[in-house]
């Protein structure tokens, strides 16, 4: 039977490198990995290459670590050693056990120095030790190695199934991927191909490369899965009406909004026939459509929505529910988008009355009803309290999720958009960079948030007089727009306006010199 590895990370290294070695050592073990290192573990008077080598090859995964002078003989042979073992019986550990091999790149470390043996691995290269993101995404990619090397072998479906919601729901979108893949397998193998569970995956799964901007593959799985519920319970029944929900969602978010609102009409239409007019479930599916309209340009039809939906949950809940929160919420939106700014700020103020009176005042719900609020204090001119507003959101979610979350950089975004407002022009472009930063390592380089971020910072550098950096920025926003939303969409328009004034502003600079 095969054996949990007894260590996370082996840590191999040349004595000159110690000090780097123990900074990644404790910022693994701060994570909750279980971290082998010499000066850690290995007892006086043992026999030290005996351990060393046990210890590694009970590993889940050994970072070679290589500094800028190289590796040394003793370290090149203890790595040599493990490279011919691995796999091999080990004393109290598992005989199936093949470490992953990572060689690590310190600060002033070329890709040269990696002995010859190990250049065809991948690697992973810190340029600043004292850099708390440098660590943090050398520890996020320590922990996608683990996950893949747990979840590869794991059966049991709950088990997958809570890591999934947990990755997922702290912005480890490429990790709860490989969760959710596996869950997959683990269902269809159990259950086949058409059962519930395999379902409620394939919504997981498209929800999940929907945000990474997998959009085909996010379709396919949220077209499958929903065949599978009709297939199950008629094309009628409620539990349609979700994975209906899942599809309009997703087009909608692709910039096709008759789609999406061909998918939440359907929807609607389950939940009234299920349910009756006045069913919570209706008030959700009345405001999806409220949201689809109000993209489409229909702003009676969405305020329509937004009101109905409140009307159905103040009947069942009463006047502080979170149901309530969130309703009020959508028609501040609607309101402000048709000029009432005064009747909007109504609706976000009590949005957020209610969420901290459910919530507490810390809560991330409470964060996206203050950024609202703050928006509509921005386009009153109010910008220190908008500001305010924004500052207060980012702590609470820097606090919820932490500092490199996508949620915070929405906050940085909103952040940076006021304090350019206000004329901090250095201040607004740290944090269209922090914003951008933040995407870039979580989405990788070419999604929608991304473009979003460059579009920003590109305004930011226009600003500051920076032309070039500014066109490159813009640009590359909107070749992003252009492949994942289409020529026609709203930011695509908006990218090429950017562009055309850019080029106008150009002109004029190279006219007056």
């Amino acid at each position: 039977m095969t054996q949990m590895a007894t260590y996370d990370v082996f840590m191999s290294y040349s004595a000159k490198d110690s000090g780097a070695a123990e900074v990644l050592a404790r910022a693994l073990r701060n994570n909750g990995f279980h971290v082998w290192l010499d000066k850690w573990n290995l007892v006086p008077g043992a026999p030290w290459s005996e351990t060393l080598q046990t210890a590694a090859l009970s590993s889940r995964t050994i970072a070679v670590c290589v500094g800028p002078s190289g590796m040394e003989s003793q370290q090149l042979f203890e790595v040599s050693r493990i490279l011919g073992n691995r796999g091999t019986e080990i004393p109290d550990g598992d005989p199936e056990l093949k470490p992953d091999i990572v060689p690590v790149l310190f600060p002033g470390a070329v890709p040269a120095l990696v002995p010859s043996f190990l250049r065809n691995l991948a690697r992973l290269e810190i340029s600043d030790l004292g850099d708390p993101g440098e660590l943090a995404r050398f520890v996020s990619s320590m922990g996608s190695l683990q996950i893949a090397g747990k979840v590869s072998q794991e059966q049991d479906f709950d088990t997958l199934n809570n890591l999934g919601n947990n990755l997922e729901a702290h912005g480890h979108f490429h990790d709860a991927q490989v969760v959710w893949e596996r869950a997959l397998a683990v269902a269809e193998g159990e259950r086949g191909p058409n059962d519930p569970k395999v379902a409620e995956v394939l919504n997981n799964l498209g929800r999940v490369v929907a945000a990474l901007g997998d959009a085909e593959r996010a379709e396919s799985c949220l077209d499958r899965a929903l065949r599978i519920y009709e297939l199950i319970s008629g094309p009628t029944d409620p539990s349609v009406a979700g994975p209906l929900s899942n599809l309009g969602s997703l087009l909608q978010d692709l910039g096709n909004p008759q789609g999406a609102l061909a998918h939440y009409r359907r929807a609607l239409n389950i939940y009234e026939l299920a349910y009756g007019p006045n069913h919570p479930q209706v008030a959700t599916g009345v405001n999806n459509l409220g949201g689809v309209l109000r993209e489409l340009g229909d702003l009676p039809g969405a305020l329509v929505c937004y009101e109905r939906a409140l009307r159905i949950d103040e009947a069942n809940y009463g006047s502080n529910h979170s149901s309530v929160a969130r309703d009020v919420n959508n028609l501040g939106g609607v309101l402000r988008d048709l000029g009432d700014l005064p009747g909007s700020r109504a609706q976000f103020e009590r949005a957020v009355s209610i969420g901290e009176a459910t919530y507490g005042s810390d809560h991330p719900k409470v964060a996206t009803y203050i950024s609202n609020l703050g928006f509509v204090l921005k386009d009153a001119g109010d910008l220190p309290s908008a500001r305010g507003n924004f500052e207060r959101a980012l702590k609470i979610d820097e606090a919820t999720y932490g500092p490199d979350h996508p949620e915070v950089s929405k906050d940085a975004n909103n952040l940076g958009s006021v304090i350019r407002d206000l004329g901090d022009l250095p201040g607004a472009r740290a944090y269209f960079e922090r914003a951008l930063k933040i995407d870039e390592a979580t989405y990788g380089p070419n999604h929608p948030s991304v473009a979003r971020d460059m579009s920003n910072l590109g305004a930011a550098l226009q600003d500051l007089g920076d032309l070039p950096g500014a066109r490159a920025h813009i640009e590359r926003a909107l070749k992003i727009w252009e492949h994942f939303l289409g020529p026609d969409h709203p930011n695509t328009q908006r990218g090429r306006r950017n562009l055309k004034g850019l080029d106008t502003r150009t002109k004029n600079s190279e006219t007056k010199i």
